[in-house]
C-alpha cells in the first residue's frame, strides 16, 4: 500500500515538473528571510531546483518501500518452506 502511494505521489510530482517546464511557472529561490518578512508560505513559492530535491525524497521512500516489501516476501517464504518441512515429517 505503501509502495504504491509513494509511486502516485512521484507521478504526482514528475507531472508537476512538466507543467512549470511547460508553462515557465517557476519561481525563483527565495531566502529564508525574505519569506519571513512577506509571510510568503510554501504552497506559493515553489521552484524547480525545491521540486526536484522533493521528488528526489520521494524517490528514496520508494526505494526503501520496495526494499522492505522485498525483505517480508523473503521472510514469508522462507517461512512457508519451513512450515511444508514441518507437514512432509508428520
Amino acid at each position: 500500500m505503501v509502495v504504491y502511494y509513494f509511486k502516485l505521489e512521484q507521478d504526482l510530482w514528475q507531472n508537476y515538473i512538466v507543467y512549470g517546464e511547460t508553462y515557465h511557472c517557476w519561481t525563483s529561490s527565495l531566502s529564508n528571510t525574505i519569506i519571513q518578512q512577506n509571510q510568503v508560505t510554501s504552497d506559493y513559492q515553489q521552484s524547480l531546483k525545491s521540486t526536484e530535491k522533493y521528488q528526489h525524497k520521494i524517490k528514496q521512500q520508494l526505494q526503501d518501500a520496495e526494499e522492505h516489501v522485498e525483505q517480508h516476501a523473503l521472510l514469508l517464504k522462507n517461512y512457508q518452506q519451513q512450515d511444508s518441512m514441518v507437514i512432509n515429517e508428520q
